[in-house]
């Protein structure tokens, strides 16, 4: 099934956009022509998340559970019955800023990390971030699209097969039972007012980064103050 039959009988024009820059990043075409193999598509309640999830962890397929709702849109990467990976759109579920919240970078930093992703990908925060910690965080951005899930109310999902392509980051191996679990008990606790101190900083966190994002100056730039102090202190080599 071609994708652009599954959004028209199923997901709203504005999920158009969405599927395409998802997949185009993440999930290879299951037939040389440039298809995606369409498993299950339909409306999302929150409510399905954790039914979802093990529908789709099943141990024959590899590919994406991609859940639009308005502007918002998040995935999660499955791989034969495991949970690699997660994407999302939304700010606060951004790297950059999942290092942020966690006391790892400055805000001045993560704006930039934040911008980065944006434009070139999140593999484009290899050259910033050491491995391990980018590891963290894209387990911690996991933890909260799985969260986030359970909220949504007038949503759309698409279950699309095929090889994943997660940009050079770290694949994870999260039971899929344990992170729909997760997800509902989050909710639930949140529903019954007992949301557990979120704001805090992760007790796993790394210690914070100095920069990531300040380069040593180039030749001509040293070169330049070098000279430039010199004619400062006047200084006379006659």
């Amino acid at each position: 099934m071609y994708l652009s039959d599954v959004i028209e009988k199923a997901l709203p024009s504005s999920a158009d956009e969405v599927l395409k820059r998802i997949l185009a990043e993440h999930v290879v075409p299951a037939w040389d022509d440039g298809r995606h193999r369409v498993g299950a598509w339909g409306r999302f309640d929150g409510h399905l998340t954790e039914s979802l999830i093990l529908f789709a962890a099943q141990p024959t397929f590899t590919g994406a559970l991609v859940v639009a709702e308005e502007e918002a849109e998040r995935s999660l990467f499955l791989q034969e019955g495991h949970v690699v990976g997660a994407a999302s759109n939304v700010l606060f579920e951004r790297l950059g800023r999942l290092l942020y919240q966690a006391e790892v970078v400055t805000h001045a930093d993560s704006e930039q990390l934040v911008a980065t992703e944006e434009k070139h990908g999140d593999e484009a925060l290899l050259d910033w971030i050491p491995d391990a910690v980018l590891a963290w965080a894209v387990a911690r951005r996991l933890d909260a699209v799985a969260a986030a899930l359970p909220y949504i109310r007038r949503g759309h999902f698409v279950l699309v097969e095929g090889e994943l392509d997660l940009r050079g980051l770290a694949a994870l191996d999260r039971d899929p039972a344990t992170v729909g679990k997760k997800a509902r008990r989050q909710y639930e606790a949140w529903r019954h007012g007992d949301d557990g101190d979120e704001g805090a900083k992760p007790a796993d966190a790394p210690e914070p980064l100095p920069s990531p994002l300040e380069r040593l100056a180039s030749r001509e730039e040293q070169v330049d103050d070098i000279l430039r102090r010199i004619r400062e202190a006047d200084l006379d080599f006659r």
